[in-house]
């Protein structure tokens, strides 16, 4: 795809234009009513109507369709110093996963990484050293707390916490607005699924308020009668609302809130299709 250039520069225009006329659109409603009444044979002929990649891995033909989304915004962004910060949980994973095969002393090699904004080796040599001061003052401060855990939990949680603060942060010091409230509203959505997955484990979550991502607003009091199905109908509404209001703000809004659309898209897709594949399973 050719970039077009304004006096030196991409456009937003440009970018914009290139979403609408995406034939990579977000579902539609009757997209999604169609997959639910769908079994697993028939949702996986769906993705192929639609276009997503053939296979039938269904996490794979998922996370290769992601991936082409993800290039797809890398490709048509005007400010990619804001646009990698949509990449904060890919950058979080990799360091997760480098940071405890060092401690439990595995290979590197083969790794599930995810392409995100930051250089994987620079990644693992500071995993490596436990030193994290080359990845910039935010991150080496907020990191300081793996210097003391061998924890899993508590490492998968710091470092979390450390790529979702700086990415709300950076998105304010970039002026755009529309971003840093789509990132508050992602983490919000978030630390509900986390204060429920506390409940059910019997747990209270002022002793864990080291798990919860840095937003403005706590998690909200949560209905414990809620499946994790109805759990998740709720985070996604409560996002589709931000992400209708990113339309109105900043340019910037618009690219997130398509990305945002197509990551939660994805992520709902597979657990669907994992619940489908069970329950044909189950009926054999």
């Amino acid at each position: 795809m050719k970039q077009e250039q304004v006096f030196g520069a991409i456009s937003y225009e440009y970018a914009l234009g290139c979403i609408q006329a995406s034939s990579r659109p977000p579902l539609s409603k009757d997209q999604w009513n169609r997959f639910q009444g769908a079994d697993f044979s028939q949702a996986m002929q769906l993705l192929r109507e639609l276009g997503y990649p053939s296979g039938e891995d269904y996490l794979m033909v998922l996370e290769q369709d992601w991936e082409k989304t993800a290039d797809f915004i890398r490709e048509i962004s005007p400010q990619p110093e804001l646009t990698q910060l949509l990449f904060f949980e890919e950058d979080a994973s990799n360091l997760k996963l480098y940071r405890k095969a060092v401690l439990a002393g595995r290979s590197m090699d083969g790794l599930l990484l995810r392409r995100g904004s930051m250089d994987l080796r620079l990644l693992q040599v500071c995993a490596e050293i436990n030193e994290y001061s080359p990845l910039g003052d935010e991150l080496e401060h907020a990191l300081a707390p793996l210097q003391d855990t061998e924890d899993p939990c508590r490492i998968s949680c710091v470092i979390d916490n450390a790529f979702f603060a700086r990415a709300k942060a950076k998105a304010r010091q970039g002026r755009s607005a529309s971003l840093a409230q789509l990132l508050e509203q992602y983490g919000r959505g978030r630390n509900s699924l986390t204060a429920w997955r506390l409940n059910q484990l019997g747990l209270d979550r002022k002793d864990y308020a080291w798990a919860f991502l840095p937003t403005e607003e706590p998690a909200q009091p949560l209905d414990e009668t809620l499946s994790p199905k109805e759990l998740s109908e709720q985070v996604n509404a409560a996002m589709d609302g931000a992400l209708e209001q990113a339309g109105w703000g900043d340019p910037m809004g618009v690219i997130a809130g398509y990305f945002f659309q197509k990551k939660l898209e994805s992520k709902t897709l597979g657990q669907m299709l994992c619940e489908k594949k069970i329950e044909g399973g189950k009926a054999k």
